[in-house]
């Protein structure tokens, strides 16, 4: 490809991107309250909408749509948390920028809060939301955590330390192995990446009298995105 045409289209989607991101921040912020869609049924439907985001829950299960067209950014990241503020969020989805829609599974009945940030290829990446996704009324709905499926045992030695991966069938985009010294989630060191569902990796360990703790980040096909631990090293 010629390198100014390169650049020509490049400049074109990021201008199509920020026109996707400004048309969206119009839009009425306000948070509807929710309503149910269809009564008598369990479990319920409902739906709120937010920043031009609509939601609909049912049961353990929560779907997300978009009108606008972020196919020009570089990446949808979708994050989540229970208190509705900008912090303490957990990231739980990566999508590609052409999608226009998410699905979640949900791991209690609670209230959860819901943003989309969106990465321009150039500039500063943008928030919406967040939208609110109402607590379920039907009492009988069962919840599961999806991660007790994803299982992982850690041994150690005074030389290394092993993991051994028993992950369900899914189709994934990687499974990375993290290292620290302290239970922190936020921080550690990448020893492993993979795509395998049963694996056995052994860990070379520094130091025979410190702590290690492991953690599993796993990206799914579907954009989905969850963290397994962490989980203590012990002899």
């Amino acid at each position: 490809m010629n390198k100014s045409f390169g650049t020509y289209l490049a400049i074109l989607m990021h201008a199509a991107c920020l026109l996707a991101v400004c048309s969206c921040k119009k839009k009425d912020a306000a948070i509807h309250s929710p309503q149910p869609d269809v009564a008598g049924q369990s479990p319920r439907l409902l739906t709120s909408s937010n920043d031009g985001i609509t939601v609909t829950r049912k049961g353990s299960f929560a779907r997300f749509e978009w009108e606008l067209d972020f196919g020009g950014c570089k990446t949808i990241e979708v994050y989540r948390n229970t208190t509705g503020m900008a912090e303490n969020r957990e990231r739980t989805g990566r999508l590609h920028p052409a999608k226009k829609e998410f699905n979640d599974r949900l791991p209690n009945p609670g209230v959860f809060y819901y943003w989309l940030k969106v990465k321009p290829v150039y500039g500063e990446a943008q928030n919406f939301g967040p939208v609110v996704v109402p607590a379920d009324p039907d009492k009988g709905n069962t919840y599961q955590d999806i991660t007790e499926a994803f299982r992982i045992s850690i041994s150690r030695t005074t030389t290394a330390a092993t993991i051994a991966l028993n992950f369900p069938d899914e189709e994934y985009t990687h499974i990375k192995i993290i290292k620290n010294t302290n239970p922190d989630m936020t921080s550690g060191l990448t020893i492993h990446k993979t795509t395998s569902k049963n694996e056995t990796i052994r860990d070379p360990l520094p130091d025979a009298n410190s702590e290690y703790w492991y953690r599993a980040e796993v990206l799914l096909e579907s954009g989905n995105e969850f963290r397994v631990g962490p989980i203590k090293a012990e002899y």
